[in-house]
């Protein structure tokens, strides 16, 4: 199966976390093609929890967490996924020592763990790095700060991620041009200033982007 772990190491979590060992932290991705056989009954839990969304978000939904149920395996984690209530966008009831991220994009999934103890929220995205983003598109997003020499679709990604890194609390009222993108650093415009660290792991078809808030 062709399954890119990106250097996904199981379990290693030596002394205090460290924003520049991202190598330690890489999503584990999946092909759509190569994706397990829950795929099948997380597509008929997607049918019964999203009936009215498009038949393709429904399989993006259960991609995904099937490429979390794999990801929780790598780390040594056996949980019944299926039977199991999701606490916001980063959480699981049972598990709390682990906090997740999600993302989908056309013939990949991908999940990203890390311990909860060593993050206050992480984020993830991917996107196909044929994607393309229109310029009306590109000058919404842009923040005064934002690094200039970022890629269209490079800054977009990071700047998902870095939404995602937040909680469903803090994504109030907040959208992507209140994000600053800039020296592998973000930070957001708010009530309070949230900062945090982004990193681009290497993909040969993929653009994808991982953060973290401190």
């Amino acid at each position: 199966a062709s399954v890119s772990s990106l250097g996904f190491n199981r379990g290693h979590f030596g002394g205090p976390f460290h924003f520049m060992d991202w190598h330690l932290f890489s999503p584990l991705i999946l092909q759509e093609h190569d994706l397990p056989q829950q795929q099948q009954q997380w597509l008929k839990r997607a049918q019964t929890l999203l009936p009215s969304a498009h038949a393709n978000r429904q399989q993006q939904w259960a991609n995904g967490r099937v490429a979390l149920h794999e990801a929780l395996n790598a780390r040594g984690v056996s949980v019944d996924l299926l039977n199991c209530q999701f606490d916001g966008h980063q959480k699981i009831h049972g598990l709390p020592q682990w906090r997740f991220s999600l993302s989908n994009t056309v013939g990949y999934a991908a999940a990203l763990v890390i311990p909860e103890s060593l993050t206050v929220g992480i984020g993830l995205d991917i996107e196909r790095l044929d994607r393309p983003v229109k310029e009306e598109v590109y000058q919404r997003i842009l923040h005064p700060s934002d690094d200039k020499s970022l890629l269209p679709l490079e800054l977009w990604t990071a700047k998902e991620a870095a939404y995602k890194s937040l909680s469903i609390e803090r994504q109030k009222n907040i959208w992507l041009n209140s994000i600053a993108i800039h020296d592998g650093q973000f930070s957001v415009e708010g009530s309070d200033l949230i900062t945090g660290e982004w990193h681009r792991s290497p993909h040969s078809e993929l653009m994808v982007m991982m953060a973290q808030i401190r």
